[in-house]
């Protein structure tokens, strides 16, 4: 029966922890499995292509043949998986497979990458398609500011809108001054890096940071915003990559039971999420994991750490200024300033008709996969 699985390509693989979970291989690709889908796989099996005395066997044996330590004697599998490599990240879709350099982006074939996937990393969406440029950013020789132009597929993104009508700070204004023009420019470039910044597996210690948005409205320390769409781009992230979302209300305060706090996290998890930090948010609680291994003490488990290179980047999104002051700060902090051209009365689906991501066609779900390919 071991060898029945093997051969199928159930397996184990052991976790930072060194305790372990069953995983089945198919064509590269790995995916966790519960154990009772292996029970099932062979009951299965032995229901629809063996004699019906060996299925009652193992229906009256119970565990004494197919338990918890049957099962746990499957051989480890040694994957190899993409080493996180400067200059060159990799999105995988059921059709085919995105090689994004700092050039170009180009679609391969499954069959073209030597490396194992996890099942996770695979977005389900089969219409995908490479569009052309979207956004051309330029720096205006002159002043050195960034500025941009639309492209006609850029014009028809429902998202990158989104992001420009976000990053719009003179709204209100019927005629915009080409200084306002150039400052609404930086929030657009600034927001597009830390998108590309934030979904790209590798790290370099010497530039990593927390990227936090933030409300561009002049406020107060404890004075709150809100509804400018910091958790619309959070819930963009998700899409993207693996992302472990907690909730703001009950991270980072000086009241936080810390011991438990990043229970769940592993080297699959590529974004921490912080969403509606509380105004008394602490900065600690996250500083120096911005470039440092990150430990874990999940709940009734052995405690293991996550090397730098695999552990998660952050994106917190507050609607109170964040504390902090000197150049450790500023130095671990990249700040995103949201307009409050949405707001309590002013919502995207008033502009766009659809609720994002929920009711997308796939015109713009292949609109909002290139985007997030042209922001890395």
């Amino acid at each position: 029966a071991m060898k029945f699985l093997e051969n199928r390509g159930f397996f184990r693989i052991e976790k930072s922890n060194e305790e372990y979970d069953f995983i089945r291989v198919d064509k590269g690709v790995v995916r966790v499995v519960p154990i009772h889908k292996i029970i099932d796989y062979i009951f299965d099996f032995t229901k629809d292509c063996l004699p019906l005395e060996v299925n009652e066997m193992l229906l009256s044996g119970g565990s004494q043949y197919l338990g918890a330590w049957q099962v746990g004697r499957l051989q480890y599998f040694h994957p190899f998986f993409n080493k996180p490599t400067r200059g060159q990240e990799f999105m995988y879709f059921q059709n085919e497979v995105w090689k994004i350099t700092a050039d170009k982006i180009e679609a391969i074939p499954f069959s073209s990458i030597q490396f194992n996937v996890w099942a996770d990393q695979i977005h389900e969406d089969q219409a995908v398609s490479l569009l052309p440029e979207m956004i051309q950013i330029y720096k205006a020789p002159d002043t050195g500011a960034f500025s941009y132009v639309l492209t006609p597929t850029g014009r028809k993104c429902d998202f990158l809108q989104f992001l420009i009508n976000a990053s719009n700070f003179s709204w209100r204004k019927k005629e915009v001054s080409p200084q306002e023009q150039e400052d609404n420019a930086q929030h657009l470039v600034n927001k597009l890096c830390a998108f590309g910044y934030l979904v790209s597996s590798f790290k370099d210690m010497s530039i990593s940071k927390a990227v936090v948005a933030m409300d561009g409205k002049p406020q107060e320390f404890d004075e709150a915003n809100g509804r400018t769409g910091k958790s619309l781009f959070g819930q963009a992230l998700r899409k993207v990559v693996k992302t472990k979302q907690m909730n703001g209300k009950e991270i980072g305060t000086s009241n936080t039971n810390r011991q438990f706090l990043w229970d769940g996290l592993d080297e699959k998890t590529r974004i921490v999420l912080g969403d509606d930090l509380m105004k008394d948010f602490d900065f600690d609680m996250v500083f120096s994991l911005t470039t440092a291994d990150w430990p874990v003490n999940p709940k009734n488990k052995t405690p293991y750490t996550i090397p730098f290179a695999q552990s998660p980047k952050i994106f917190l999104n507050s609607n109170y200024a964040i504390a902090g002051d000197g150049s450790s700060y500023t130095d671990r902090m990249w700040l995103l300033a949201f307009s409050d051209f949405y707001n309590d009365e002013h919502k995207p689906i008033d502009d766009f008709g659809v609720l994002f991501f929920e009711e997308w066609s796939p015109e713009q779900w292949n609109l909002f996969w290139n985007l997030a390919a042209q922001c890395v």
